[in-house]
C-alpha cells in the first residue's frame, strides 16, 4: 500500500470532513476512515518514500500542465461533477 504524503493526507481529511458536513457519511464512518488513514500513513511495513518515482506518460504530463479551470471544464464536459476542495 502506498504511504501518503502530508498533502494527500490532509486533502483526504478535508474530503472526509466535507462528506460529513453534507451528511454523506456518519460520524462513526468518518472516524473509522480517519483512523484507517492514520494507520496507513504510519505503516512501517509499507513502501518507503525513497522508491523511484513513477514515470509519467506524455498524456499525464500534459494533464498536469493544464490550468485547473481548463481541466475542470473538460471533466464537466465529460459528465464529471467538479467542486473545489
Amino acid at each position: 500500500m502506498k504511504t501518503l504524503t502530508s498533502v494527500e493526507f490532509f486533502r483526504l481529511l478535508y474530503i472526509v470532513d466535507s462528506m460529513l458536513n453534507y451528511k454523506l457519511i456518519t460520524q462513526d464512518e468518518a472516524e473509522a476512515f480517519i483512523a484507517e488513514l492514520e494507520g496507513d500513513a504510519h505503516d512501517a511495513t509499507g513502501p518507503s518514500q525513497t522508491e523511484a518515482p513513477t514515470r509519467l506518460t506524455n498524456d499525464e504530463r500534459s494533464a498536469q500542465a493544464l490550468p485547473t479551470g481548463v481541466l475542470a471544464a473538460e471533466l464537466q464536459r465529460r459528465g464529471w461533477v467538479v467542486m473545489e476542495p
